[in-house]
Parts: C-alpha cells; sequence; structure tokens
C-alpha cells in the first residue's frame, strides 16, 4: 500500500513537473512569439514620429497667423544712365576751321555743325540749357559774335560791329552775350548784349587802356572773369558783372608767363586756366577764386580747359602729334589725361555741354 502511493506521488512529480516544463516552454514560446511579431511594428511606428511631428508642425504653420511687422524693402540699385553731354570744339581736319560737336563718352564720330568755305568759325559757348552755342565768325569780313541751335540750325548774328567782336560766353539766365570788343585804336573790352533784341546796345564794363579779353560770367550769376594786359603780361581778373571791384586772381612777375582762357568751374568757387609763356606751350591750372590751392599739371601740354558739368573733370586741348582734344581729372597731383579726338587737323577750343 504504501508503495503504491510512493509511485503515486512519483507520478504526480512528473506530470507536475511536465506541465511545468510546457508552461515554461509555452513562456518562452509566447515571449519569442511577442519579440517576432510585436517589435517589429513597434519600430516601425517609432519610425513614423517624425512624420507625425513634421504633420503637426504644417498643421500648426498653416493655422498660425504672425502679428502685422514691418516689411523691408531694399534700395533700389543704382543704374547711371548714359549721358547727353557733347564737347563743342573747333577743328580744320576738312581744311576750313569749323566747329563740331563730339559725343562725351566717344559713341559717335564728330559731327561737323558749320559749314563755311574760307571763313573761320570759333570759341564756341553752350547756352546754360545745353540747346545753342554762341561762336565767332569772319563770314562777313571781321568777326562778329553768332548764335545757332546746338545742330548748327537757326543762325542769328547778335553783333555787326566795324571791329572784332571775339571769344563769347552766356549769362547764368541765357538772356545776355558777353565777349571782348575791339573798338579801333582802342584795345580789347569786355561789353554785355542782350540776345533778344538784336537792336539793342552794347554795355561795355571794366574799361583799361589794355587788352580785356575772354570774359566767362559764373554760374552765380555774380562775377565775371577774364584775361587783361593791364598790368604788362596776360592775368586772370575777376570783376563784378556791373565792371566793379576788379581785383587780380593770382599775381606774378612781369612776362614770366600768360594765365589765359579763364573757365570757371559749375559752383563758381574754383576757375582753370592755362599759363604758359607761349601760346602753344601751355599747362592747365586750377586755384579756388581767391588764388588759393594753385594746381598746375606740368607733366603734358594743355590749353582752352573747360569744366565738366559735374565738376569731376576738365576737358582741354593738347598738343601731341597735333593738337587733340583731352580729359583730365582735377586731381592734385595732376593724374595724366585721355584723349577724345586723334585726327589729322588741329582739334581746339572745347567747351563741354552743361547738360
Amino acid at each position: 500500500m504504501a508503495n503504491q502511493t510512493r509511485k503515486a506521488n512519483i507520478l504526480t512529480y512528473i506530470i507536475v513537473a511536465f506541465l511545468g516544463i510546457i508552461a515554461t516552454a509555452l513562456v518562452i514560446l509566447t515571449c519569442f512569439i511577442g519579440i517576432y511579431f510585436f517589435m517589429p511594428t513597434r519600430i516601425s511606428t517609432s519610425s513614423e514620429v517624425p512624420n507625425r511631428i513634421s504633420t503637426q508642425q504644417i498643421e500648426a504653420t498653416s493655422t498660425y497667423t504672425p502679428s502685422p511687422t514691418s516689411t523691408y524693402t531694399p534700395s533700389p540699385t543704382f543704374t547711371p544712365t548714359p549721358t547727353s553731354e557733347k564737347f563743342a570744339f573747333v577743328s580744320d581736319q576738312s581744311g576750313d576751321v569749323e566747329i563740331y560737336t563730339l559725343d562725351v563718352q566717344g559713341n559717335s564720330l564728330p559731327t561737323p555743325i558749320t559749314n563755311n568755305k574760307g571763313s573761320v568759325e570759333s570759341s564756341p559757348a553752350w547756352s546754360p540749357d545745353g540747346q545753342k552755342i554762341a561762336f565767332q565768325s569772319n563770314r562777313n569780313g571781321n568777326f562778329d559774335i553768332f548764335i545757332m541751335n546746338h545742330d548748327g540750325t537757326n543762325l542769328q548774328q547778335i553783333t555787326a560791329n566795324p571791329e572784332d567782336d571775339i571769344d563769347p560766353d552766356w549769362s547764368p539766365d541765357g538772356k545776355f552775350v558777353v565777349f571782348a570788343l575791339s573798338s579801333g585804336s582802342k584795345k580789347y573790352e569786355i561789353c554785355k548784349k542782350e540776345i533778344a533784341d538784336p537792336l539793342s546796345s552794347m554795355n561795355c564794363i571794366g574799361s583799361s587802356p589794355e587788352d580785356d579779353y575772354m570774359p566767362v560770367w559764373s554760374p552765380d550769376g555774380q562775377k565775371i572773369a577774364f584775361a587783361s594786359r593791364r598790368d604788362g603780361s596776360s592775368q586772370i581778373y575777376i570783376m563784378d558783372i556791373n565792371g566793379n571791384n576788379i581785383r587780380l586772381l593770382l599775381s606774378h612777375n612781369d612776362n614770366q608767363y600768360n594765365d589765359e582762357h579763364p573757365a570757371w568751374s559749375p559752383n563758381s568757387e574754383q576757375l582753370t586756366f592755362d599759363r604758359g609763356l607761349f601760346d602753344d606751350d601751355k599747362h592747365i591750372c586750377t586755384s579756388n577764386v581767391d588764388g588759393s590751392n594753385l594746381n598746375c599739371c606740368s607733366d603734358f601740354l594743355g590749353q582752352y580747359p573747360s569744366w565738366s558739368p559735374n565738376s569731376n573733370q576738365i576737358v582741354f586741348a593738347t598738343k601731341t602729334n597735333n593738337f587733340e582734344i583731352a580729359v583730365m581729372q582735377p586731381t592734385v597731383p595732376c593724374s595724366g589725361f585721355t584723349l577724345k579726338t586723334k585726327f589729322s587737323g588741329r582739334d581746339d577750343y572745347p567747351d563741354w555741354s552743361p547738360k
């Protein structure tokens, strides 16, 4: 009996152990199945997180309305426009001394605007609005002052004196022309004449027993600069437009050299002129109107200077193989020049248009 009970207990232990083994196997199998089938799904789910975040951000952005703020608008980029400025100058390239115009940028050939065989057309001066040119011509015998449109049309004679009238320039308002008049035995003197009335009388100012010539009216309308031999050699003087308060710009020893062909800067604060002992052996100089800050370009020859409208350059005639039109910057020291013409004839007396 005891023996049977012991066998029954052993069998029970065996069954319980077997069931434990089976249960353990089932647990292990369950874990394995869980790892095999469920972990990939969780990994896949975690890989979708960025997409969900991205989706949430897109949704948030689409519904978010920022408070109004100022909007930055960049300044427009400056693009320089081609200039319409021109040089008027004198040339004998055709065999006669005529007046030409030339695009400042050098995009075209010189254009002749006078064509008067056998005469001398010279000393062109642009009107303040850039529409007309005053000049001197001996087409009728002696030199007289004429005005024409910038293209050579609509010729108008301003003076008709028995002696020469030369070196014309304009008043800043364009109503008067100032020039040098020779009156027989008397030397040249500075005179003004109203343009609108060809029959109007002349008003001569700054009278001197010696030559006064090459007058130029200041852009501010207050002064007239001119060359004169009243003290010996030619020097630059400045006077009021009525001829009063004449003063010398720069003093130098008699006959040391000649200062001629003055030209005002656009702001009326400086003058440029040519300096030299002989006509074709001169240099370009600049100074303030009180005579200070004198600067002469001794490295190259030049005469008949004229300022650009922005005061950054000076056009003049320079002697290379022949006389040519050139442009320089009024720097201290001088920095050379750029040729604008290079023809077989002589080119000189340049004047820079105001616009």
